[in-house]
């Protein structure tokens, strides 16, 4: 149940609005949402939580120079330039209450509704629409991706937008495959629509002037493509070291590489996110193997020590993909082989058996994205590796941040140290970290809230059994005293939250103390109690002192 429960963990504190101490961070907008007109710009910043896994990056920063006010805007202090886009239109709205139904988050994405990945987005993003009381429009295209699915995705944004001011989406939440989604999206932002991107688009997002620099976006979640293929070179590099190395008792590695040829098979040339997997992997590669061989890159690519290698995969069909991997691996010439998609593990793991290639010592196999199939063939040891981006992340963060700012106006920081992108991946699975059967069962269908029980598409039931929220209880220890009035704005949002999501909370609110480290040691007996106690499935904490720490 605990790591069924690292998902609902990581929604909770999204949904709480907390601040962050003693790193600079930005205060929490406590005005309510009938003061807008208050010109003061305050960022909100998420509550440290203790509860996040071994196995999630530390990727939700909130601390930032950039100052994010009631309306979502970002002003970057190093900057001179006036940001040309308009505060989003969000009408406030308490009296007697915020009326959740009202508002309708819209969904574009390039996603297949046969493509189990964005079912599992979909649900994902489903269910943070629940939690908020929301309407989400979220729908997937038939057919597989092509590039005449990026005009579709153009046209459905701008007929969302060509609608009088009344009937606009309350925010939007769209993925940006190519230029022409990008500046379709660029004019949803103009008419005053919030927009929260994910998943794709990560070139046009980061940056100095980046989307989300110039407030085109107002938050952006996404695994660093780039990254993931330099790390998926790392790991598979390091695994043939050691393989040759237990293999051959007079391997030298100051003189032998271990990887003298690799391979990236790409499904879809032209695809942004996987051509920068495959620069990703093949700068990494080359970069390994030059300082191993204590040489330059030119002298590598000059004398052919190492050869990365491209293979173009149409990865829409099955036969072809086999039959073009099935060529290309002949000879069992690679010692590292990276695919782009779950999609082609099959058809080169087939290949690479039916080759009699040896799947130890002969070479090691990384693949993106993760399902059952890939899992089993990472504990057989036909597969090294996935690189997971994390997509129920992806996929639930974007609504959640979007719910809130339509809501109650605030939104996070951008994060510093990432181009102003929220990091979801790349996340590396091998046998030493495989998930257990039961998560794998869950992660594939969405984690099930109940009463909800069947599959993401709808059709089944799910093998996983539903989560019941209501067994679930997290604890929050802040140095807010019952005195101090700026608490109230932290407590009660919380409160809110877990009743949202249904989670039993365990946050008490301390009594003046004589002094501060009073105060801090009572903290610290606190968060060890629950801790020790086996009290709470997680926890969120603020640390004003190195005696909490």
């Amino acid at each position: 149940m605990r790591r069924q429960n690292e998902f609902v963990i990581s929604s909770l504190r999204g949904f709480v609005l907390g601040v962050g101490w003693d790193t600079g961070a930005t205060l929490m907008n406590s005005s309510p949402p009938e003061a807008a007109e208050v010109e003061q710009e305050i960022a909100l910043s998420t509550v440290s939580s203790s509860s996040s896994s071994s196995s999630s990056p530390a990727t939700l920063s909130s601390f930032s120079d950039t100052i994010t006010g009631r309306h979502g805007r970002r002003r970057d202090r190093s900057s001179t330039e006036a940001v040309s886009v308009p505060r989003p239109n969000i009408a406030y709205g308490c009296d007697p209450c915020i009326d959740r139904p009202s508002h309708t988050v819209r969904a574009v994405v390039h996603g297949s509704a046969s493509s189990k990945f964005w079912q599992r987005c979909r649900s994902s993003a489903i269910q943070a629409g629940r939690d908020a009381g929301i309407n989400l429009d979220f729908a997937l295209y038939e057919g597989l991706y092509d590039e005449s699915r990026e005009d579709e995705m153009v046209r459905d944004i701008r007929n969302a937008i060509d609608v009088p001011p009344d009937r606009l989406p309350s925010a939007m939440v769209v993925t940006i495959p190519s230029k022409a989604v990008k500046e379709a999206v660029e004019e949803a932002a103009m008419k005053g629509v919030p927009v929260f991107g994910f998943n794709s688009g990560y070139e046009f997002a980061g940056g100095h002037e980046g989307m989300v620099a110039q407030g085109t976006l107002l938050g952006f979640f996404a695994m660093d493509e780039y990254r993931g293929g330099e790390e998926a070179a790392q790991h598979l590099w390091d695994m043939m070291d050691n393989a040759r190395r237990t293999s051959d008792p007079e391997y030298d590695e100051r003189r032998v590489l271990p990887v003298t040829r690799a391979m990236y098979a790409n499904g879809e040339k032209g695809n942004i996110a996987l051509d920068e997997r495959y620069r990703g992997f093949r700068d990494r590669m080359r970069a390994l193997a030059a300082m191993r061989a204590n040489s330059t890159l030119e002298t590598l690519e000059e004398e052919g020590v190492l050869i990365v290698d491209e293979v173009i995969v149409k990865a829409s069909d099955v036969d072809d993909s086999f039959l073009t991997m099935r060529n290309a691996l002949d000879g069992c010439q690679y010692q590292a082989i990276l695919v782009s998609s779950g999609r082609l593990v099959e058809p080169t793991l087939t290949a690479y058996d039916l080759l009699g290639c040896d799947f130890d010592s002969g070479g090691k196999i990384g693949a993106f994205d993760k399902d059952e199939y890939t899992f089993t063939n990472i504990v057989l040891g036909r597969l090294a590796l996935a690189v997971s981006q994390q997509e129920h992340l992806q996929s639930a963060l974007p609504v959640t941040f979007a719910s809130l700012l339509v809501t109650t106006g605030n939104t996070l920081a951008a994060p510093v140290g990432t181009s102003g992108i929220y990091l979801t991946g790349p996340h590396i699975i091998t046998r030493a970290n495989i998930p257990s059967d039961t998560l794998r069962k869950c992660e594939s269908d969405a984690f099930p809230m109940c009463p909800n029980t069947l599959t993401p598409d709808d059709t089944s039931q799910s093998e996983c059994d539903c989560i019941d929220r209501s067994r679930i209880r997290i604890g929050g220890v802040v140095h807010g005293i019952t005195t101090d009035s700026f608490w109230d704005f932290v407590f009660v949002p919380a409160e809110r939250a877990a009743l949202d999501l249904g989670v039993d909370l365990d946050f008490d609110r301390f009594e003046p103390q004589e002094s501060e480290e009073t105060l801090h040691l009572k903290m610290a007996y606190r968060i060890l109690s629950l801790c020790q106690g086996g009290e709470v499935d997680g926890m969120f904490v603020s640390i004003p002192s190195s005696m909490v720490e």
